[in-house]
């Protein structure tokens, strides 16, 4: 039935967007793993690296919502 193709395909894209959360984390994760590394060494652009980062994520979030 029409009713339910339209939930499957509800469920797809909830499933995708998912998907795409949980690997936005993982990318997160390590990013911010390689920021902590780089403001050992040069603490004061940590500000600067958070300030894209934080950038990136909303603009690849708001893409998907």
């Amino acid at each position: 039935s029409p009713l339910l193709a339209c939930l499957r395909e509800i469920n797809d894209r909830r499933k995708m967007i998912c998907n795409m959360c949980l690997v936005l984390i993982i990318i997160q994760k390590i990013v911010y793993e390689v920021i902590c590394i780089a403001t050992i060494v040069q603490p004061q652009k940590q500000f600067y690296f958070e300030l894209g980062i934080n950038y990136f994520i909303i603009k690849t979030y708001s893409k998907y919502w």
